[in-house]
């Protein structure tokens, strides 16, 4: 079995977490609000993984984050 890196985050903001909604075609969690993150891919780091993530998942540009 193959292990996959993957990366998951949360946006605070103002005491209020920024989410998604998966959308109705997902054959995993159909409608379910989700953290959003993925996979990290072969060529990537996990900072890449992150910045790329949220912007494909939130569409937006993450400059400074925190663990």
């Amino acid at each position: 079995m193959k292990l996959l890196n993957t990366v998951a985050f949360m946006v605070i903001q103002n005491n209020h977490i920024l989410a998604e909604k998966r959308k109705q075609t997902k054959s995993v969690c159909p409608g379910a609000i989700a953290i959003p993150g993925g996979h990290v891919e072969s060529d990537e780091t996990v900072d890449g993984a992150l910045k790329r993530e949220a912007y494909e998942e939130l569409g937006i540009e993450i400059d400074d984050y925190k663990f």
